[in-house]
């Protein structure tokens, strides 16, 4: 009976989680605004928490139905986190694009001077390593056309990023939306919970609640805490880019905090290849400084790290790598964050349902 009870719900965990990856496959696109309603309404959680318990309302408000403290409260913390994060994001895209739209246009005279430095590099190589005389002869070896291909990539990039912003305003959109959708997840959270669970059949609505504790809750926290720490890591990478004199450091900033979301990738691989290059061409104290920038943006990422979790929540780096490829290779760019998500939940699943459920059994 126990073997034939654990059975059962880890079939019902694997069909939630086959409902799960479906659903960010074809689901996300349109339900993103809700999506994101629902993390706003767990960030905003504990604020709006704090708030309920300290607002004193006239008992007859609350007594007629007219206006009660948690309603308020969710009102006074959405609207200021909607108004303070809509101006961050507008003063920091237009900055964004800005400096996006610069590197386009300067981007043709800089492959010009990188191609020079690239081919004066690879004649010193040669000179050094006694290479034979036509080994740089290979189309793909030459210097022009790795130059061009790698032109190519960052123009098409760049293009990509412009037309980002130019949607701007339909973001600003999805954003209204998003923060109605988390205004009532969040005010009728209780009511939602219990009408979710009055569907369930009797006997699964108690595994469904530890299932909800172990799993969804740690998977929220795993994204919000994701995204807290790129944020940090992006912002400390614009900070010091900015303090020692470095162009569009906002640029290189919001891409350091892109890479910093991807597991086994991270700001190393932006950082060690361009303070590689700077060395190459002799330029040993730019290439220092990027090392130095680089470890300042790994301590202040090892230190929130550590604030926030208190221990690590990562996956293990095989489970990331195979998380990553997996998602890659069935949702294509979603499934880059959306692999690593799934795996939290199966691990979550595995070290919180199943011994609650052994325990029980022994019982």
């Amino acid at each position: 009976m126990q073997i034939s009870k654990r059975l059962r719900t880890f079939l019902v965990f694997l069909a939630l989680v086959l409902l799960t990856l479906v659903g960010i496959k074809y689901l996300f696109p349109v339900l993103t605004p809700f999506i994101i309603g629902l993390l706003i309404a767990y960030l905003i959680e504990p604020p709006v928490k704090w708030l309920e318990e300290r607002i004193r309302l006239p008992h007859w408000l609350e007594k007629k139905g007219i206006l009660s403290a948690r309603p308020l409260a969710v009102t006074l913390v959405l609207v200021t986190t909607l108004i303070v994060g809509g101006i961050i994001l507008t003063f920091s895209f237009a900055r964004l694009y800005l400096e996006a739209k610069e590197l386009l246009v300067d981007l043709p005279e800089k492959l010009v001077g990188l191609a020079r430095e690239a081919e004066r590099l690879f004649f010193q190589v040669q000179a050094r390593l006694q290479l034979p005389e036509g080994f740089w002869e290979q189309p793909w070896l030459r210097p022009e056309s790795l130059m061009e291909t790698a032109g190519g990539f960052l123009q098409d990039f760049l293009q990509r990023l412009l037309n980002l912003f130019r949607g701007f305003p339909i973001f600003l959109i999805n954003l209204f939306l998003s923060g109605l959708a988390a205004y009532f997840f969040s005010r009728d959270k209780e009511k939602l919970s219990a009408f979710l669970f009055s569907l369930l059949p009797q006997e699964w609505r108690e595994p469904a609640r530890r299932l909800q504790g172990a799993v969804v809750l740690s998977t929220l926290n795993f994204l919000k805490i994701q995204v807290m720490l790129a944020t940090i890591t992006g912002l400390v990478a614009t900070f010091f880019l900015g303090l020692f004199g470095f162009a569009r450091p906002g640029l290189v900033g919001v891409l350091t905090g892109i890479l910093d979301l991807l597991p086994m990738v991270g700001p190393t691989t932006l950082f060690l290849p361009w303070a590689g290059w700077n060395f190459a061409v002799g330029d040993f104290f730019r290439g220092l400084l990027i090392l130095g920038i680089l470890l300042i943006i790994l301590g202040m990422r090892q230190l929130s790290e550590l604030r926030l979790l208190g221990k690590r929540l990562g996956l293990h780096p095989l489970s990331a790598l195979f998380s990553v490829y997996l998602g890659f290779r069935l949702f294509g760019v979603y499934g880059l964050f959306a692999g690593p998500v799934v795996f939290v939940m199966l691990r979550s699943f595995y070290y919180g349902v199943l011994p609650l459920l052994e325990r029980e059994g022994r019982s």
